[in-house]
């Protein structure tokens, strides 16, 4: 179920960037003592904790933890919030003499279609979610440079 939410990478930008909205998990340092101490767990809200309003929201948290939202969720709040419409989707390669599928991506902002953004890998990414994730980094460093 892990693999469902964003990397703690993405969160913590995320959170930078004035991300608020009610996720299901939660990013935190290991409570548990680990050897590791910059590792982060995920932690997932209960069903009372997200039905009472006590879902996992940054402006709750301190600084070591950070709200683990679903990519979806990322994906949604990059349009609404930011106009950028993130949009992942496989491609066909050919190199030499093979050819076959790869992913790529696109970045359209919503207030001003003639600006894209365009993945410039050669030959894309082997997953979706691959390419999602460079997809997103490049959402949060194109906000970044606008403000």
């Amino acid at each position: 179920m892990k693999d469902k939410f964003t990397t703690y990478q993405i969160a913590k930008e995320l959170k930078e960037l004035g991300f608020d909205e009610p996720c299901f998990a939660t990013y935190m340092k290991d409570a548990c003592g680990s050897k590791k101490p910059f590792e982060y767990d995920i932690d997932y809200c209960t069903k009372t904790q997200m039905s009472s309003g006590l879902a996992s929201h940054n402006n709750l948290y301190k600084n070591d933890w950070v709200a683990a939202p679903t990519w979806q969720d990322v994906i949604d709040w990059l349009e609404d919030k930011h106009k950028l419409f993130v949009d992942v989707f496989p491609t066909l390669v050919s190199v030499s003499d093979k050819t076959g599928h790869r992913f790529t991506w696109d970045i359209v902002d919503l207030d001003d279609y003639a600006t894209t953004i365009t993945d410039t890998s050669p030959l894309g990414f082997l997953t979706s979610k691959e390419g999602r994730v460079d997809a997103i980094l490049k959402a949060i460093e194109t906000i970044k440079t606008r403000k």
